[in-house]
């Protein structure tokens, strides 16, 4: 598996160069077949199935309306909202989790899910061991409608809870509330918004009133790219290769669609500085988040982002910005 994929990439990789020619849609066949290969090939989390026989309690992006939810949707038999008493709900790095609360006063709402097994292997895949792990004894849960009482489910609880800075998250997580998704695009805009664009003419290069302008444009850019890293974390799990994940976004039809809508019409090409090799955007969003990526890549590894095309990079952040005001509404319910 893993040879076949880094044969694919390589084909791929050249036909991004020049060097081979290519189809339009062969190009889209191989980009599907690596992202496919590269989500089969993810490394395992080892979180080992619990007793599938129970529903899941679940209380983060998995939950019904949320951003992962697809992921397991057509493994879901029954679905109930229901609340975990004596939890605790908090959030690390973007990612909720919950744990125990001996005092019983705290408690967590979230959705009770009959899934199947697929769908428990889903789970597994998509929640990494080593942020997670299933609480030792089923709980007990309380279903909002159901008249029959308590159900005991299976619960992920956080590992090592008090590392990492966790923050307390009140009674119920929705990723819409989330700052990197919900409040970062507009800090970024305000950023670039500021910028002073006649200072990034070619007749200031070179000039410190030039690399102020510049280096405003690379932080807004850089904060922008938090918000897909996010993103596609949460839609995809933090399980999977961040490149992965990227690749996964790529193809979905909604990140198309979201492209067509917001208006963007690519054109533009990101050259990745370590060989000089270019990913040009195309008119429909095709090769649009490799080459954004590619542009954040640029910026944030040894400092290669103390140069750069400030008009590429301007372009690359008016459409990732315009792409995720019209990709988020279609992701989560009720954003």
């Amino acid at each position: 598996m893993a040879d076949l994929t880094e044969s694919l990439q390589s084909l791929l990789d050249a036909v991004r160069r020049d060097e081979i020619t290519a189809a339009p849609a062969t190009v889209r066949l191989l980009v599907d077949a690596v992202a496919t290969l590269q989500t089969v090939a993810r490394p395992p989390s080892n979180l080992p199935l619990p007793d599938v026989t129970k529903p899941l309690f679940t209380y983060g992006a998995l939950q019904p309306g949320e951003i992962a939810h697809p992921l397991i949707e057509l493994k879901v038999r029954r679905r109930e909202q229901a609340t975990l008493h004596g939890a605790r709900l908090l959030v690390r790095d973007g990612l909720p989790f919950i744990e125990d609360d001996a005092t019983g006063a705290e408690y967590v709402e979230g959705w009770l899910l009959d899934l199947d097994l697929a769908g428990y292997e889903a789970v597994c895949s998509f929640e990494p061991k080593r942020l997670y792990k299933w609480r030792p004894s089923l709980a007990s849960v309380t279903p909002s409608e159901s008249s029959n009482g308590n159900q005991e489910a299976n619960v992920l609880l956080g590992r090592s809870e008090q590392r990492g800075n966790p923050d307390l998250a009140g009674v119920a997580w929705h990723s819409r509330d989330d700052p990197v998704l919900s409040v970062a695009p507009a800090v970024a805009l305000d950023m670039y918004e500021a910028i002073d664009g006649s200072q990034l003419l070619p007749n200031y290069l070179g000039t410190p009133a030039y690399w102020e302008q510049l280096f405003h444009l690379q932080a807004a850019y850089l904060l922008l790219w938090t918000v897909y890293e996010r993103l596609t974390a949460l839609r995809y799990g933090p399980a999977l290769d961040p490149v992965a994940r990227i690749h996964q976004l790529q193809v979905d039809p909604k990140f198309m669609s979201a492209f067509q809508n917001a208006g963007c019409k690519g054109g533009y090409a990101v050259y990745d500085s370590r060989n000089l090799s270019k990913v040009t955007v195309g008119p429909n969003g095709e090769k649009a988040l490799e080459a954004w990526y590619l542009a954040r890549s640029n910026l944030s590894h040894r400092g290669k982002g103390a140069h750069g095309d400030p008009g590429t990079l301007a372009a690359a952040f008016v459409d990732a910005h315009r792409v995720l005001g019209c990709l988020l509404p279609t992701l989560v319910e009720g954003w």
